[in-house]
């Protein structure tokens, strides 16, 4: 259960544009970064034009921690235990043949 705010309006962000996108969330990733656009694009090989990403700052690393643990009890993909103590951001993209897991 979520016991911040922002995480509930972050998780319905992420969760929105998934939904917008329509493949379901075991076809999408979720991460914690402290640079989300560089894991994206670069860690990632996520496309930045024309594909499905979005990142939030959870100004906290608790919130984007318990905000990742939740999105993956939803089916998200992704591994709990990255990132350190200044990870703030969380962030997810639609799964492609050319992104890296």
């Amino acid at each position: 259960m979520l016991n911040h705010m922002i995480q509930k309006e972050i998780v319905n962000q992420i969760c929105e544009h998934a939904d917008k996108e329509g493949s379901g969330y075991k076809n999408w990733y979720c991460g914690i970064a402290f640079k989300p656009t560089e894991r994206l694009f670069n860690d990632h090989n996520v496309p930045e034009k024309n594909s499905w990403w979005i990142h939030r700052n959870a100004q906290t690393e608790q919130n984007a921690r318990d905000t990742e643990q939740y999105l993956l009890k939803q089916g998200f993909k992704g591994g709990e235990g990255g990132g350190d103590s200044i990870t703030i951001y969380i962030y997810a993209y639609k799964i492609l043949s050319t992104t890296i897991e």
